[in-house]
């Protein structure tokens, strides 16, 4: 099965199952281990509240995130 069949079929999944096989191709191609990525993440946070905090970025609401996340993929 080459790579596009492959994808048409992919998407027909329910979005749980799409996400699921997202996870696995991932997981299949990282190299960092959990606790690298959980540092990565940290990192990330911290730098995206120092951000925050020095007025560079703005905070939206969850509920609008949320809202904008359904209409996007529904």
């Amino acid at each position: 099965m080459d790579t596009s069949t492959l994808e048409e079929e992919a998407l027909k999944l329910p979005p749980a199952e799409r996400i699921q096989l997202a996870d696995l191709l991932i997981a299949s191609v990282e190299t960092d281990s959990i606790q690298e990525r959980l540092e990565k993440y940290g990192r990330e946070a911290d730098d995206r509240i120092d951000a925050y905090d020095r007025g560079e970025i703005e905070a939206v609401d969850a509920e609008i995130v949320v809202e904008r996340l359904r209409k996007q993929f529904g």
